[in-house]
């Protein structure tokens, strides 16, 4: 085989493997887009159901009632990124902001910081929250009186969309990379180690 041969099917193998490089570039940069699309979008839900479920008590509960829920509701949200990256931690965002707003009493925040670890496991403490604003809503229904039935499956629905959609950020960050990467990974791995001897 001449230079010249050996040259056009280097050059030939060579753009063949950044052709499919590429593709697969496209394929990840789009998943990832994507991804940072859905989550942008998941992060707006969360606000929107906390500003949802703040108005709906401010306007149909006594002020105390109404201002537990949204206390619960806002700490919520804040466990729920506590410890969702390295950005988010217990001293730098959890505290200042429940300090700040007067989220919580200090045996709600023992309890939400201390005994169940907000920043390890930021769902588990979201979970309580959300169970607490809940079981306020349940109180309001069953021993005072302040609200009707509809009225209460109104304010609990709200509730559990705003836990849904956290628990779905958490997946999120957590979804491996999906397989057709690690095969293309594979096919990389096989033809570097394969091509000398073509």
């Amino acid at each position: 085989i001449s230079q010249d041969e050996e040259f056009t099917s280097a050059v030939f193998y060579l753009v063949f493997f950044f052709g499919v490089l590429l593709s697969f570039l496209q394929f990840y940069v789009n998943d990832n887009h994507r991804r940072y699309s859905e989550f942008l979008s998941d992060t707006m839900k969360v606000m929107g159901r906390v500003s949802d479920v703040a108005i709906f008590a401010k306007t149909t509960l006594p002020i105390e009632k109404a201002r537990r829920i949204t206390r619960y509701m806002n700490a919520s949200h804040v466990a729920a990124y506590t410890g969702m990256s390295v950005t988010y931690t217990k001293n730098n965002f959890f505290d200042p902001l429940v300090s700040k707003h007067a989220l919580l009493t200090s045996d709600e925040l023992h309890r939400v910081s201390v005994e169940m670890n907000v920043e390890k496991d930021g769902l588990k403490p979201t979970h309580e929250l959300i169970a607490w604003a809940m079981a306020t809503v349940r109180e309001c229904l069953k021993d005072e009186k302040l609200l009707d039935s509809s009225e209460a499956w109104q304010l609990q629905d709200l509730m559990i969309q705003h836990r849904f959609t956290i628990e779905k950020m958490f997946v999120t960050r957590t979804v491996p990379v999906p397989f057709y990467y690690v095969h293309f990974l594979c096919f990389l791995s096989f033809f570097v180690t394969e091509a000398p001897m073509w």
